[in-house]
C-alpha cells in the first residue's frame, strides 16, 4: 500500500505535525509491502527518496514556513505518485490539492485537523469573521472521505462548523522519550525546588494560539506549590 502525507507544516522550524508523521512513518515502513512519501513546501521542485518538495513562498510573519500558490502543481505532482491513500494534515493549499488529487487517482482522502484554524483566525483577525471561517472549514474538510482530530474539543469544533462525522485520534506519547528511567535527579536542585513542589513543563513555540495566558492563570491559581517551566520560543 502507498500512503502518502502533505502539509506545510513539514519543515525544519515545525513541532508536533512533523514529529506525528515521522512517527507514523516509522510505524509504516516496518510492514511489509507499505511505502510512505511526505509532499512539502519548499523553494523547488525536488525529489529527494520519499520526500517531495514542492514551490511555495516564504511567510516574513513565520520564519520556516511556506505558503503552496499552485494548487493545479501540487495536485497533478501527487496524483502523480501514485499512492493509495492520501492524508493531508493543515487546512490550506495542500489539503485542497489531495483533495484534487485523491479524485483523480479515485482513492481515499483523510483530514486531519491538526491545529484549530477557527480559533487562531478569530484570535488574530476578530470575531467578524467567524462566519466566513465555519464556512471555509465546512466546505474544505467535507470533502475528504475521512476526518481526524487530535482531540475531542477538536472534533466538537468541527463539528461546530457543520462537519458531522469525524473520528478523534489521539497522538499518544513515546515511551521510549518519556520514560522514568530518563529523569534528571538534580533536575529539582538545579531549578530551586523543594521536593514536594510540582513541577509542570510547557515545551513548544510560545505564539498565540498556544494560550500561554490561559496557562499562567492556572498556574496562579494553584500557587506556590506548583512550579512552571516553559521551553521554547516566542514568549512574551
Amino acid at each position: 500500500m502507498k500512503i502518502l502525507d502533505t502539509t506545510l507544516f513539514y519543515t525544519q522550524a515545525s513541532g508536533g505535525v512533523r514529529t506525528y508523521i515521522d512517527g507514523k512513518r516509522q510505524a509504516l515502513l516496518r510492514r511489509e509491502s507499505t511505502s510512505h512519501k511526505v509532499v512539502m513546501p519548499g523553494a523547488e521542485v525536488r525529489f529527494d527518496g520519499d520526500f517531495v518538495t514542492l514551490p511555495a513562498m516564504p511567510l516574513p510573519l513565520a520564519p520556516g514556513f511556506r505558503f503552496p500558490l499552485r494548487l493545479g502543481l501540487w495536485s497533478n505532482i501527487m496524483a502523480g505518485l501514485q499512492p493509495d491513500l492520501i492524508e493531508a494534515g493543515d487546512p490550506y493549499t495542500p489539503a485542497w490539492a489531495a483533495q484534487r488529487a485523491a479524485r483523480l487517482l479515485d482513492v481515499p482522502s483523510v483530514g486531519f485537523y491538526h491545529s484549530d484554524l477557527f480559533t487562531l483566525v478569530h484570535h488574530r483577525v476578530g470575531g467578524f469573521v467567524d462566519a466566513g471561517t465555519r464556512a471555509y472549514i465546512q466546505r474544505l474538510y467535507s470533502g475528504f472521505d475521512l476526518v481526524l482530530s487530535p482531540s475531542r474539543l477538536m472534533a466538537e469544533q468541527l463539528h461546530r462548523c457543520g462537519i458531522g462525522e469525524v473520528q478523534v485520534q489521539p497522538l499518544g506519547v513515546d515511551l521510549e522519550a518519556f520514560h522514568p528511567q530518563r529523569a534528571k535527579p538534580n533536575a529539582r536542585e538545579t531549578l530551586g525546588l523543594a521536593e514536594d513542589q510540582h513541577l509542570l513543563v510547557f515545551a513548544g513555540r510560545g505564539t498565540q494560539e498556544k494560550n500561554i495566558p490561559v496557562l499562567l492563570q492556572a498556574m496562579r491559581e494553584l500557587g506556590p506549590d506548583y512550579h512552571l517551566l516553559l521551553i521554547g520560543t516566542g514568549f512574551q
